[in-house]
């Protein structure tokens, strides 16, 4: 009985084995292939990921109440809430019109 049980062992073991390395060989194939294609792309001359923001394009309501926030009227939260953007975005805002 105990032999029985321990084949059933290992065979579980030798499966879980093999779903691993499955799995991490595929991981490694999927991400190659990711990289060659970013690197195709820089050959073609193609920018890769999100495009530069500049302060042309920031909202118009964000540049609304800058005044206010500039003046101390608005602290940052304020300023979030009536332009409808997160904190972070408003100091990303903030650091572009300060450059």
């Amino acid at each position: 009985m105990f032999a029985i049980i321990t084949a059933a062992f290992e065979d579980r073991l030798l499966l879980i084995y093999m779903v691993v390395m499955t799995n991490m060989r595929a991981d490694v194939m999927i991400r190659a292939g990711v990289w060659s294609g970013v690197e195709n792309a820089r050959a073609k001359g193609r920018r890769i990921g999100r495009p530069q923001m500049t302060a042309d394009d920031i909202p118009a309501a964000f540049l609304r109440y800058y005044p206010a926030n500039k003046a101390g009227a608005l602290n940052v939260s304020e300023l979030a809430r009536v332009c409808d953007l997160s904190r972070t975005t408003v100091y990303k805002y903030i650091g572009l019109l300060e450059e």
